[in-house]
């Protein structure tokens, strides 16, 4: 199954969203662990936002090798 650029913006905006409750549930729980798995899921959302980018220009450097 091939994800079109809208398909992968719409998952990062989902895990952006998860984040955000995630940070929100954090207020009413103060649980230790909330805040890195908050920026990990992140750190993922911002990969899974410019995997075509990346992968678009490891395909261009193999190209022009």
């Amino acid at each position: 199954m091939r994800f079109t650029k809208l398909h992968i913006k719409t998952i990062a905006a989902i895990i952006v969203w998860v984040v955000v409750a995630l940070l929100l549930l954090n207020r009413l729980f103060m649980s230790d662990l909330v805040l890195p798995i908050a920026l990990a899921l992140t750190i993922i959302a911002l990969l899974v936002y410019f995997s075509p980018k990346l992968l678009k220009k490891k395909k261009q450097a193999i190209i022009e090798t």
